[in-house]
């Protein structure tokens, strides 16, 4: 009966994780590919694991073992209707179709929140209730026996999801099936849980908080007396510095790489480690050496925070999912010393899960309404220092006051260090802002010829400038004259036949440089997922004036752009673009759903036969031009890659590609000399991404 529940336990907690990256992976493009969605998606998961952990608690406490058991038994039941329901209407369990994709709007956590409820709701809820109930039924069946060491069997299961889904599940099986194998999972899960839950009736009929206290010996640190409010604070400021700090590390990783599962997958990796290893045995937790570790980390963290993007992306990587490793030993491992016995360990998983979730709702909903910038991953390092120092050992008076100072110096260097990074005013921005799709600000420069430029950057990124002159409508940074794009728009009118208005679509508005390449009667039709930013480029502060000085007729289409166009071509035909740009990049994140074949398939739909499309392909982490060389050549495209290597105020290096149907490309003056050769040696291997699997590390530079 015991290896029942392990492995019940074992399978609830596997489900548990691997309906995270599955849900969060078809949500992802319906959002634009912010890497926020995934911040959403685990605060929701969280939420519900509370909901969970209290549900088990109350039941524990209140509910006679046997009514536990019919009780659950319903709600399995429901929750197995709930899926064999969705099956029928939506051909797959979890997984609506894209009609359900909702329209562009200003609440987009709220819409996503929704459909969370609305798809993994009650399947979540009822898996996330499985570790801590079948444990109290556990441990009321078998006093006496180790019962935290099927917690750290619950965090193994989760584990293996996380490692299984990028390597094992998203390669080889389509999105819908996944949602079908996950649903015949839950049912075996199903009837596992029930299994144990009848025969545990055998053993006992009271409820657990009314039995006498087991003295369990192999739990060391268990209290006796019932947790007090002391307790529960501390047991919950535990669990809430990790689940933070969690977030906040996963938001820099994806704001500056890509929105895929491995780069949600690895710190939640790290995360569930540091819970493995500090409640299977109390030998993996020492604190000296992860102090040691946290503070060489920190200074990793630091470090990468000052020098951006001229500090390697691997070595960035190593120090924030350093920091975080020790950081979930450091609370973990002090929060396994502070266990209480058995008889309250649903009360001890409840504050846990209090604590995870205060986390996530500090990181995913305070912090974007708060803070201007991403402060909160500052504010988290900031909170493990101080549970750092707060959370001694016990040890002599004069060492214990030695270690304090020390850890407070440490401390106020680390402040000074860590806000001056990010939170200190500069005299030449004119607005900050952050919303759901990542934060913004606009700054004025001065160049050396006293030339006043106003400059919109995104997380680390220049997004579009202009030249504060009366009238200025010349473009510049990546869009100069001298870019690939700029020859192409200059120059592509005159490979028409009738020389003949252009119509142009652009995936992703920036400040609307390209709008200044537009004659009177050309159409240029833009596709912006930030309603913020589309008022930018309008004018809003009178910052930007491309589209307002544009004698051309300019479109704005608010929402994810594949949506928009998908939606498009269903009701009213193609486009019938001559060229579609693609340069819809937050910060260096690249938005792998617009890259996929299926986009690519998409976007050849909405353009004439001998149309173009132009893809800004800068930058600085990752090589992209294997991926499009592989699009061209399945499609049967002929293409062209344009590097521009000027670098002053006006013109920034760029590397724009061509894919057209037609050898036109070749006939464009000035891309002769500009031209680069097939990239038969260039980094990462040729390959061909889909809605299913985007495959990003092959193709990432590490150590430049």
């Amino acid at each position: 009966m015991n290896y029942i529940c392990a492995i019940a336990i074992f399978l609830s907690a596997f489900l548990l994780f691997q309906v995270q990256p599955l849900i969060a992976r078809l949500f992802l493009p319906w959002f634009g590919g912010a890497s926020s969605v995934w911040t959403t998606c685990m605060l929701f998961f969280q939420c519900l694991l509370l909901l969970g952990y209290g549900y088990s608690h109350w039941m524990t406490q209140k509910v006679s073992p046997k009514r536990q058991v019919k009780i659950h038994a319903v709600l399995l039941g429901l929750t197995l209707l709930v899926l064999a329901t969705q099956f029928i209407r939506w051909g797959a369990p979890l997984l609506p179709g894209t009609d359900w994709a909702p329209e562009a709007g200003n609440h987009p956590i709220l819409q996503l929140l929704g459909l969370l409820a609305l798809t993994a709701g009650l399947p979540y809820l009822l898996a996330s209730t499985t570790g801590p109930l079948l444990q109290a039924w556990f441990a009321r069946a078998f006093p006496g026996k180790p019962v935290y060491r099927l917690y750290a069997l619950s965090n193994a299961g989760s584990l293996l999801a996380l490692l299984s889904y990028p390597f094992l599940i998203e390669p080889f099986f389509r999105l819908r099936t996944q949602g079908v194998l996950w649903a015949i999972a839950f049912f075996i899960f199903s009837i596992l849980c029930i299994t144990f839950g009848i025969r545990t009736q055998q053993n006992t009929q009271s409820p657990l908080g009314a039995q006498k206290k087991e003295a369990i010996s192999e739990e060391k640190s268990g209290e006796e007396e019932k947790p007090n409010i002391l307790h529960w604070l501390i047991w919950i400021s535990l669990a809430a510095i990790p689940s933070s700090m969690l977030l906040a590390v996963t938001n820099h990783m994806t704001q500056e790489i890509a929105a895929i599962p491995f780069l949600w997958i690895i710190p939640m990796v790290v995360y569930l480690g540091s819970f493995i290893l500090t409640f299977e045995s109390d030998r993996w937790y020492r604190r000296p050496i992860f102090i040691a570790l946290f503070c060489l980390f920190s200074l990793g963290c630091v470090c990468s925070l000052y020098l951006g993007h001229s500090f390697p992306i691997g070595l960035q990587m190593l120090s924030f999912l350093g920091l975080l490793g020790a950081i979930c030993m450091i609370c973990h491992g002090e929060m396994a010393r502070r266990r209480p016995a058995p008889r309250h360990l649903t009360s001890f998983y409840l504050a846990l899960s209090i604590g995870g979730a205060a986390g996530g709702f500090f990181v995913g909903v305070a912090a974007p309404l708060l803070f201007l910038g991403y402060w909160e991953l500052n504010l988290t390092m900031m909170a493990a220092w101080a549970a750092v120092m707060l959370t001694r050992p016990p040890c002599p008076r004069t060492t214990r006051a030695r270690m304090t100072l020390g850890l407070a110096a440490a401390f106020l260097v680390f402040l000074i260090l860590i806000f001056g990074v990010e939170m200190m005013p500069n005299e030449n921005e004119m607005l900050r802002s952050r919303d759901f799709y990542g934060k913004y600000s606009v700054y004025r420069t001065e160049n050396n010829s006293k030339e006043v430029f106003n400059t919109l950057r995104n997380g680390k990124t220049r997004h579009g400038a202009q030249q504060r002159t009366p009238e200025s409508n010349v473009p510049l940074t990546y869009f100069s004259p001298k870019s690939g794009i700029g020859i192409l728009l200059q120059n592509y009118r005159e490979l028409l036949p009738d020389q003949r208005l252009l119509r142009v679509g652009v995936i992703g508005l920036g400040v609307g440089t390209l709008a200044a390449y537009a004659q009177p009667g050309d159409l240029f039709r833009f596709y912006e997922l930030n309603p913020d930013i589309i008022s930018l480029a309008r004018g809003r502060g009178d910052y930007f004036s491309y589209v307002k000085n544009s004698k051309a007729s300019i479109e704005t289409v608010p929402g994810d752009a594949r949506i928009s166009l998908e939606r498009e071509f269903r009701e009213n035909g193609s486009n019938r673009f001559d060229v579609l740009v693609l340069d819809a990049f937050n910060s260096d994140s690249i938005p792998a759903h617009l890259l996929t074949r299926e986009a690519f398939t998409l976007y050849a739909k909405h353009l004439i036969p001998d149309g173009v499309i132009a893809a800004h392909i800068s930058n600085r982490f990752i090589d992209l031009e294997p991926l499009f060389r592989s699009i061209a050549e399945e499609m049967d495209f002929f293409d062209i890659s344009i590097s521009e290597d000027t670098l002053d105020e006006k013109a920034f290096p760029s590397t724009w590609f061509f894919l057209s149907s037609s050898n036109q490309l070749s006939r464009i003056p000035g891309f002769e000399k500009l031209q680069k050769a097939s990239s038969t040696d260039s980094k990462g291997e040729r390959l061909v991404w889909t809605d299913d699997y985007t495959p990003l590390l092959p193709m990432i530079h590490w150590m430049e």
